[in-house]
């Protein structure tokens, strides 16, 4: 399953890839540090399985960013949205 990591902070991004890094069904496709970024990216990604998007970015937030990543992403393609807390925590979208 090819993943894509959106997400404004670094040590978020590489929290998440130590974590794909370590499960053998999953691979990085890329990642983001912000949703005008990644909604291009993904534009030449049509292979992407999972979306990590973390809700609190500034300019675009996560749930700004679903309804604009390109259509093939967004319908179809799970979204895990990812909160800032001490520990992060992961929810279903």
């Amino acid at each position: 399953m090819k993943c894509y990591i959106i997400d404004d902070e670094q040590h978020a991004i590489d929290t998440l890839i130590r974590y794909i890094d370590k499960s053998p069904q999953l691979t990085l496709a890329g990642s983001a540090s912000n949703a005008a970024q990644a909604i291009e990216a993904l534009k030449d990604l049509p292979a992407v399985n999972l979306v990590f998007l973390d809700i609190d970015m500034p300019d675009i937030s996560g749930l700004e960013a679903i309804e604009l990543l390109p259509k093939g992403v967004r319908i179809g393609i799970p979204t895990m949205l990812t909160m800032p807390f001490k520990t992060m925590r992961l929810i279903f979208y």
